[in-house]
């Protein structure tokens, strides 16, 4: 499981409703859940914004 993975599950959040709040396309989350990609610089700022971490 990827820290991705985790922290969403921790928050009982399902993967499209991360994709609404972080505006990220849902095949992206997917992706980097499924370790397929790496995320960009704007894709880790969104996500680390949305989870509220240090990136």
């Amino acid at each position: 499981m990827t820290k991705l993975q985790e922290a969403r599950k921790d928050r009982g959040l399902k993967a499209i409703d991360l994709c609404c709040a972080t505006k990220l396309h849902p095949a992206t989350i997917s992706a980097i859940e499924n370790r397929r990609q790496v995320p960009g610089r704007e894709t880790r700022a969104k996500l680390c914004r949305f989870f509220k971490v240090s990136h």
